[in-house]
């Protein structure tokens, strides 16, 4: 009974020393009373507090260093010094190494400890795909990981929350839980994510409205006679119009993804998500149909043009190499960036993440591409879209991968749009549909070239008046 009262103590002051802010409540000047008052011993506990206090004083964790455990040495040395009728002195002699073995066993729990880490992490990412499916609306899908958690948990929290008297202010918060966990929306909870996913690419909702000199940001999307809008304040989001489930969307801006880690942060802007995609396990199945989908062939085929090798990743150093036969593992960040551009399309594909219900979001893909290279990039894209059935979403300021684009659009019978975004004199930005009449893109790219031109016929270097 008295070791099961020790035992009570200890634990107890362990858990509020870690809960608690580390209120000091392990050291010596209290265990050693609080042990010998449960022994019945309340005066010698406090002087073998006293002491031993003096002898520990310097025993504090500095860092990741370890120091001897003085709750286990003070509460254990106390209680057999008490138990056994002696003083300070006994309780001294058999503290000092009761608590080195202690801190050398809290040493061998962390090593171990941390031999599951990898094993846990794996189970973790296991479980998260299981559960995800349970999200109802695809836009949700596309929301960072604060929304994917069991469905259990979320009715179970509804339900306690339906019977107790709630303010108004908190049973909107209610109401929106429940359209979460219907997969409907509302206008509040609506605008709150759309705010949130401006927050995590900006940082903060004013930076994505401050071009405007503080004026609010105003977007617009008209489709099939459907307005949907949504105005940018400093402070928040206001939605105006219907909501849509949206596909799965990636937005890829720069090849260096492939340099960067796999997002950490429970709020990953559009960079972390697509750094996180090409890492996913592969789908062997989605590997079988590119191999055997005739569509696919001329897809595979003209990647392996560019990128020969292969990307490897290596769960347990999480290092990624390019790997090609007859010549040594390359790091990835070694890697010329134009192939990077190829390679993560191919990764994209590998682990399932494009198909008929995704669009692609393609920001200026020419950058680090040589000419002969936006040209197999425009094939690439043009037999993607026919092959898999994605949408893609492109801007660029090549005209050559424009001219590209449209003309093996052309003859795979593609159907495809052409926008021009101008500013126009309110200082909006205008988006121009030129489907009709798209050579007149043309038109505003190639004044760079004219004027070069100028320039250089009208050198006197070159036998002209300048």
């Amino acid at each position: 009974m008295e070791a099961l009262s020790v035992a009570t103590i200890l634990a107890i002051l362990w858990f509020i020393e870690k809960i608690g802010g580390t209120p000091m409540v392990i050291r010596p000047i209290v265990v050693s009373p609080l042990v010998g008052l449960a022994l019945g011993d309340l005066t010698n506990g406090v002087l073998i507090g006293a002491t031993l206090e003096l002898v520990f004083m310097g025993a504090i964790q500095i860092g990741g260093a370890v120091p001897p455990d003085v709750l286990v040495g003070a509460g254990l040395g106390t209680a057999f010094a008490i138990m056994n009728g002696s003083g300070a002195d006994v309780a001294l002699t058999l503290a000092l190494p009761i608590s080195i073995v202690a801190q050398s066993l809290k040493v061998i729990v962390f090593i171990m400890r941390s031999w599951f880490m990898d094993f846990a992490m794996k189970r973790d990412q296991e479980a998260m795909k299981t559960l995800e499916p349970l999200l109802r609306s695809s836009f949700l899908n596309n929301v960072p990981g604060m929304f994917r958690f069991d469905m259990t948990l979320l009715d179970t929290y509804i339900s306690d929350l339906e019977n107790k008297r709630l303010s108004a202010s908190e049973r909107d918060v209610l109401n929106s839980v429940k359209a979460l966990r219907s997969g409907s929306m509302n206008d509040t909870l609506h605008s709150y994510l759309v705010g949130w996913c401006i927050e995590s690419e900006f940082g903060r909702i004013d930076q994505f409205c401050s071009i405007g000199r503080g004026a609010d940001a105003f977007v617009r999307l008209s489709h099939n006679g459907i307005d949907r809008s949504f105005t940018a304040t400093e402070r928040d989001v206001r939605w105006d119009g219907p909501y849509t489930d949206l596909p799965s969307v990636i937005y890829y801006d720069t090849p260096f993804i492939l340099d960067e880690p796999p997002a950490q942060s429970p709020h990953p802007t559009h960079r972390g998500r697509l750094s996180t995609m090409i890492r996913e396990d592969r789908d062997s199945s989605i590997l079988d149909k590119i191999i055997s989908d005739r569509r696919l062939e001329s897809f595979e085929r003209m990647i392996e043009e560019i990128v020969p090798g292969r990307i490897s990743f290596d769960s347990k150093s999480h290092s990624i190499q390019y790997i090609e036969n007859g010549f040594e593992p390359l790091e990835v960040k070694n890697l010329a960036a134009g192939m990077k551009v190829f390679s993560i399309i191919r990764l994209l594909i590998e682990v399932g993440r494009i198909n008929q219900d995704t669009l692609i979001i393609l920001d200026e893909p020419e950058i680090h591409l040589h000419p002969a290279w936006q040209v197999t990039l425009a094939r690439t894209l043009v037999a993607l879209r026919r092959g898999v059935g994605c949408k893609l979403l492109l801007t660029t300021h090549s005209p050559l991968l424009l001219r590209a684009i449209q003309a093996y659009s052309e003859i795979e019978g593609e159907a495809t749009r052409y926008y021009l975004m101008q500013r126009n004199g309110s200082g909006s930005i205008q988006c121009i549909d030129m489907c009709n009449n798209p050579e007149r893109a043309y038109d505003s790219m190639a004044d760079a070239y004219d004027r070069v031109d100028d320039l250089y016929y009208m050198d006197d270097r070159h036998g002209l008046e300048s």
